[in-house]
């Protein structure tokens, strides 16, 4: 075998030894330093060969004349590349003589597929697993250890998630890639924490992107922490345009907040209020508040052009909604329609009536609802308008209770509604400080509306309602435990 004295020399006397085996990739050049080994199989024996360039795409080996295989046939290989290995099935694609003083022979070895361990039925299942795009505009990125060198790194980014792996993108300056190599990868998914993450490269081929050629590497998860599926998750849920919560969870990822993903505020055209419409049919269908027969039409009246509707919406999708009424002292509020004014109610002048909230039932599982919530209470949250008055039903009675509402003794029912709806009221300025509050309800919601709300003279909290309030934001690591532990389907 050449010595190595000799075979640095011949780098420069033979600097494109197989035309064609690499690509439009310059290969590495592989020295005695940089761990990597490799053996050569003829009939049952394994032989040791000196490496001499590397790529994602094959290998130069010098081998003895003697051992040296044919042109045209097949070749095993087993590689190891700091200390890890892996084997390979090739093609000779050429055989040199260059190294003529010793003997030695220069073979090109172009990777192929293993036949006898191909995975047909796996690579099935990742063509036929959903792909979500990932955002232009908000990329996630992922590095590496480069196998084989210290102190050096590979930077990916990554272009589209599975359920069963990601496609990435890199420079093609990291020719110490290849097939089947397991990568351990610290990933930065926007919003998220970052995780690691351990992949196995399955696939590797050179791209054009605005110009200039990179490697596009296919890769399959080998193992995902909890914190791993709940970045990518929620990534997905706040950035891929075309990610649906049911479909991230069933892929095994996690969803911690649906909120982050959503935009709210006040309806603005009329295809969205067409969209609101069919939101509230959907919703109060769903929950068995109408009437199987009710039509998207009958969930609007008089009191939508009288009042302001928040829209949330996610990817163009409108998933929460709520109406907001100012009322003047003269004019009847939306349930006088259905009661008698109690005579102990405040004016009309100082209540926000709120009604028609509804939420999407694929988006449940997270936490929309509370992020509608808290939009309400900022746009209710008015200094002339210190109640709030809610019609509520079924569950949601229970909900409002926590944020702070009371039941009145009233309720009554429409035509259309199947359950009746609990009048419910609260003076929000107090609430809004914690009284009659649940504490952890507190902190998700009213904590951060809070202290503008004091600045801008809205509220004027007491030294009990000081006392109140830092004594609930001690609980807020609990509220933290609560609300942004991801939840079953």
């Amino acid at each position: 075998m050449t010595d190595s004295l000799s075979f640095e020399r011949l780098r420069d006397k033979f600097p494109s030894a197989v035309e064609g085996l690499h690509g439009s990739i310059r290969p590495a050049d592989i020295r005695k330093d940089d761990r990597v080994l490799a053996k050569l199989k003829m009939g049952s024996l394994w032989n040791d060969c000196q490496v001499y360039r590397l790529s994602p795409f094959g290998l130069e080996l010098v081998v003895s004349t003697a051992d040296a295989p044919q042109k045209g046939s097949i070749a095993e290989i087993e590689l190891t590349i700091e200390g890890k290995t892996n084997f390979y099935w090739g093609t000779i694609v050429e055989s040199y003589d260059p190294f003529i003083e010793s003997g030695d022979k220069l073979v090109g070895i172009r990777f192929t597929v293993d036949e006898t361990n191909s995975r047909e039925n796996g690579d099935s299942e990742r063509r036929a697993a959903k792909r979500w795009i990932c955002s232009e505009d908000f990329y996630p990125t992922a590095i590496a250890p480069t196998p084989g060198r210290i102190n050096d790194y590979i930077y990916f980014r990554i272009d589209d998630i599975s359920s069963s792996g990601m496609r990435m993108k890199c420079s093609l300056r990291n020719k110490h890639l290849l097939p089947e190599m397991r990568l351990e990868l610290f990933a930065q998914f926007p919003g998220t924490e970052s995780a690691r993450v351990d992949v196995t490269v399955k696939r590797i081929r050179i791209e054009e992107e605005a110009g200039k050629d990179v490697l596009s590497l296919g890769v399959e998860f080998d193992s995902l922490s909890e914190l791993a599926k709940q970045s990518i998750g929620q990534y997905l849920m706040q950035f891929s345009a075309e990610a649906e919560p049911a479909e991230i969870r069933s892929s095994g990822f996690k969803i911690e907040s649906v909120a982050l993903g959503a935009e709210f505020y006040f309806l603005k055209t009329h295809d969205d209020y067409k969209k609101v419409l069919e939101l509230r049919k959907l919703a109060h269908g769903h929950d068995g508040n109408i009437s199987p027969s009710a039509t998207a039409e009958d969930m609007g009246d008089i009191n939508d052009s009288r009042a302001r509707i928040i829209v949330g919406k996610i990817d163009n999708e409108v998933v929460a909604t709520a109406r907001l009424r100012y009322n003047e002292s003269d004019t009847p509020l939306e349930h006088e329609s259905h009661i008698e004014w109690p005579s102990d109610f405040p004016r009309r002048d100082q209540i926000v009536e709120v009604s028609r909230a509804a939420t999407h039932p694929d988006y449940r599982s997270g936490d929309l609802f509370l992020a509608l919530w808290k939009h309400m209470a900022t746009y209710a949250l008015q200094k002339q308008r210190p109640y709030v008055l809610i019609g509520a039903a079924g569950r949601l009675v229970n909900f409002y209770k926590k944020c702070g509402l009371k039941e009145t003794g009233h309720s009554h029912g429409e035509e259309m509604w199947t359950i009746p709806q609990v009048v419910m009221l609260c003076n929000f300025h107090d609430v809004v400080m914690g009284k009659d509050t649940h504490p952890l309800y507190w902190n998700q919601m009213y904590a951060p509306i809070v202290k503008p709300a004091i600045d801008a003279g809205i509220l004027i909290p007491s030294d009990l309602d000081k006392v109140r309030m830092a004594a609930y934001r001690k609980l807020a690591w609990l509220t933290k435990l609560k609300f942004r532990k991801p939840r079953k389907k």
